[in-house]
């Protein structure tokens, strides 16, 4: 045998040899999982193929009124109307059910106290005692400023965050809210004279 022949030889059994190991190789099993199809009307981006502004889980409550600037949040009962919206008042008033016509009042308020006043039932305050680490009241409630009492304040009820909530002399029902030692919610109920509505208003306060 030639040279040449030798070498065709030599080139053919090499070219054998490649084609066995390309047949023989395992194969890549590795499945690429297709890209999620957003919902509709949604813009997909690398870090959030679903959308940007995609929420599944998100449950719109129409009645959850946020006060971003207050720093809290609360919800009116579905029969309630916002007729004032202000950066130091929510009012509502009742549009439907039986009382048509009461009326609710969420007020901020800031100082390093809050005062309640009524014709009837007197006057009450509540400011936090720092030296003793608590909030206090001081009620003339007993006959006026004369009679006037300083001591702990005791809570009527707690928001859904477990904020302290004192009771007001207003009628027809008055809570106050303390957001810090500085500020303050006051709510007031009037009208049929219910006022669970605003026990229920007020068990939904929340700080954000």
């Amino acid at each position: 045998m030639n040279k040449n022949n030798s070498a065709i030889v030599v080139l053919l059994l090499v070219l054998i040899a490649g084609v066995a190991y390309l047949a023989l190789k395992p194969k890549d099993t590795e499945e690429i999982s297709p890209t999620p199809t957003p919902p509709t009307g949604q813009t997909t981006t690398n870090t959030n193929p679903n959308g940007n502004d995609y929420q599944p889980h998100l449950v719109t409550n129409e009645n959850l009124i946020i006060k971003n600037d207050w720093g809290v949040s609360f919800e009116k009962g579905a029969d309630w109307t916002i007729t004032s919206n202000t950066g130091s008042a929510v009012d509502l008033k009742q549009t439907s059910g039986n009382n048509i016509g009461d009326t609710i009042s969420v007020q901020y308020v800031s100082g390093n106290k809050i005062t309640d006043t009524d014709a009837k039932f007197g006057n009450i305050t509540f400011f936090y005692d720092t030296n003793a680490q608590m909030w206090m009241e001081t009620n003339d409630e007993q006959g006026g400023p004369e009679h006037e009492v300083t001591g702990p304040a005791l809570p009527t009820l707690q928001t859904k965050d477990n904020t302290l909530v004192f009771k007001g002399v207003g009628r027809w029902a008055t809570y106050i809210v303390p957001l810090s030692h500085t500020t303050f919610l006051k709510l007031n109920i009037t009208g049929g004279g219910l006022s669970q509505p605003l026990t229920d208003l007020v068990k939904t306060i929340k700080k954000i």
